[in-house]
């Protein structure tokens, strides 16, 4: 969809502050006059927050200060409309400057490039060490030994308490050989599975906002829950009893916290009826970034993805009972040391599990429907990753873990994030809505606002498909002299209304050819891939002339 923009809108008022330190330890606070623009970036892709303030030198700031990469800059800034509410404080380093710009009267511009602090002690230090623990307690021992204790202006850090409702469900083993703080926590965010009662698709971020830094996941923030027992490790029960075990878990009462309206051309004419009591909640302008990609979700693993796993210690190819694996289609006997077993895939299926994915707070409905043409091969995305989950389950192993103190077991969990992560990544990067609205400086990223779109063509009708909810994943503050409006990307995973939906029919055992019943997709218990695909779909009309016959 096209850019669309409504220039009658206007942005908020700001307040606004620049003061910056140089190395002799002096403050210098910056008039009015001298900061043309400046702006700062939040997501929830990014380890921390930067941005960059763009600075007109009439008097030689530069030399006076001097400015040498050595400084610390703090801004303040919000909305005057939000008297109430403290505007936000924030402390970073300036770490490059631009080429500068100067016009016949020697006055020069340039921009100031600046990042958390965070970051700088991020590069700095290295972790070399081994952890058995749980994810959370494993992020909580990195980010406060290498980075909070290493910086000045020290930040909390939500998510990694026990009792939190984003606690990690299984412990891990994991060796940091000489990585950088930020690329350990990643690598555990990457391999974590949620304990807050998600059955797949908990993808962990580690990222900073404006209260601070977030190990959290995708789950949490698109359906915030609060639990006051958190789930972890149960000796000798399966994962899916775990699971049903984390289910005490309430959903917040509103966790949208704004809504805003794209108010068409003709919004004001008779009968129209639009939700206007804040000019601050309408969009300046739009952009759809993307609706679909039917080829990046087929090959990134959305609609059907297969895993195989081996263990280079027993020599065991493919699953043997764990749950989410069902057996291979050929049927065939793998044999392996003194065993024969059956050798069994991972499979995912994206509508059969589309209840177990978290989405946007509120009604949900699949991106594709069963008639979709890239749906229904998990060999579209196929994996094949080493493992010893099979190995450590095993009763023997158990029984010699207790015998030697140690009753925790622990693995590489690909069978457990692998897929379902790859297909939410995807789902994440379909619809992608961009919008400037007028500044805010409550929000930031991980909020669930609301988006009203109005139809271009049905009057008092909303989009039936892109109207809804959506997540915040990235967000710029941006002020420029005295106006303050804010750049914001959003994702909706899911349609607001459900797609037409065909019958199912499938072949029964032992029907001759042509002979078809109708029936429903089943899930494999514990949550596993696709029984059947459809084999054939009654052919339907898209439209029809009377007296002239079938469109085609």
């Amino acid at each position: 969809m096209a850019d669309a923009k409504q220039d009658n809108q206007q942005p908020a008022e700001s307040k606004s502050g620049v003061v910056i330190t140089n190395y002799k330890n002096e403050k210098i606070e910056l008039d009015s006059s001298v900061v043309i623009d400046f702006a700062i970036h939040e997501s929830l892709n990014d380890n921390v927050i930067h941005g960059e303030i763009t600075i007109l030198d009439i008097g030689g700031f530069e030399e006076r200060v001097p400015i040498i990469g050595q400084e610390r800059i703090n801004i303040r800034f919000g909305s005057k409309e939000l008297n109430n509410v403290p505007i936000q404080n924030k402390h970073f380093v300036i770490y490059n400057m631009s080429p500068k710009l100067i016009d016949e009267s020697r006055k020069q511009a340039y921009v100031l490039y600046f990042v958390s602090e965070e970051y700088i002690a991020n590069l700095k230090f290295k972790v070399s060490r081994s952890y058995k623990d749980f994810g959370y307690e494993i992020v909580s021992d990195i980010y406060h030994e290498f980075i909070k204790s290493r910086v000045t202006f020290q930040k909390p850090l939500f998510g990694y308490e026990k009792d939190n409702s984003d606690s990690t469900l299984f412990q891990m083993q994991m060796v940091m050989g000489m990585f950088r703080p930020f690329e350990c926590i990643n690598l555990v965010a990457k391999k974590s599975v949620s304990g807050r009662g998600s059955t797949i698709g908990a993808k962990f971020l580690f990222y900073e906002n404006k209260d601070g830094f977030n190990f959290k996941t995708i789950d949490t923030l698109m359906q915030p829950k609060t639990s006051v027992q958190d789930l972890e490790t149960y000796e000798g029960e399966s994962t899916l009893a775990n699971v049903n075990k984390s289910k005490q878990l309430q959903f917040e009462e509103n966790p949208i916290v704004d809504k805003y309206i794209l108010m068409p051309a003709n919004a004001m004419s008779e009968g129209d009826i639009f939700d206007l009591s804040s000019e601050s909640n309408i969009i300046t302008s739009f952009k759809f970034e993307s609706t679909f990609n039917v080829i990046a979700n087929l090959v990134g693993g959305m609609y059907n993805s297969r895993l195989l796993t081996y263990d280079p210690i027993t020599m065991r190819v493919g699953a043997i009972d764990n749950e989410g694996a069902y057996a291979s289609t050929s049927g065939s006997t793998k044999a392996t040391r003194k065993s024969s077993v059956r050798q069994k895939f991972y499979d995912l299926d994206y509508l059969q599990r589309f209840d177990q994915f978290t989405h946007n707070f509120g009604s949900a409905n699949p991106l594709i429907n069963r008639d979709h043409f890239a749906y229904g091969s998990p060999e579209a995305s196929y994996k094949y990753v080493t493992t010893n989950f099979e190995r450590d389950a095993r009763k023997q192993v158990k029984i010699l873990s207790k015998d030697m103190g140690e009753e925790t077991n622990y693995d590489f969990q690909s069978e457990r994030w692998l897929l379902p992560n790859n297909s939410k990544n995807r789902q994440l990067k379909n619809i992608v809505l961009s919008i400037r609205v007028p500044g805010n400086h409550t929000r930031t990223v991980g909020d669930i606002v609301n988006i009203d779109l109005p139809s271009s063509h049905f009057a008092n009708e909303k989009h039936r498909y892109y109207s809804g909810n959506y997540l915040i994943t990235e967000l710029s503050h941006k002020i420029v002299g005295d106006s303050y409006y804010m750049d914001m990307k959003l994702v909706k995973d899911n349609l607001t209304e459900k797609l037409y939906e065909p019958p199912t029919v499938i072949r029964e055992e032992g029907a001759l050819e042509g002979e078809l019943t109708t029936s429903t997709s089943s899930s494999v218990p514990g949550g596993g891939g696709s029984l059947t695909s459809p084999e054939a779909n009654t052919p339907r009309k898209i439209g029809y002339l009377e007296g002239q016959g079938t469109l085609t």
